[in-house]
């Protein structure tokens, strides 16, 4: 029998990388996890009580360590985040 009550945390991706001796990371909404999981070299798997980041990159330097410390700042609420419009980018729709 299954219930309608969810038990476990949703599962939040992100992509992390390192820049100026900074790690920073993007939200991976576009595509499930395990999808995520297959498209990236380095994965990393972080169920914790409350959440559950799933944490991929391609860059070999940045270890679990930082996985870790990139998700804690982020359910943590520590970090910058940016929001770039890109309307003006697109094209103007043909009338």
């Amino acid at each position: 029998m299954t219930t309608l009550q969810q038990s476990q945390p949703p599962i939040i991706c992100y992509e992390i990388w390192e820049y100026k001796n900074e790690t920073l990371g993007s939200l991976v909404d576009f595509k499930p996890w395990w999808k995520a999981k297959q498209d990236f070299l380095y994965s990393y798997d972080l169920k914790g009580r409350e959440a559950h980041y799933f944490i991929v990159t391609d860059d070999g330097s940045l270890t679990k360590a930082d996985a870790i410390a990139f998700a804690k700042a982020v359910h943590d609420k520590k970090v910058r985040r940016i929001h770039i419009d890109l309307l003006p980018c697109q094209p103007r729709p043909i009338k």
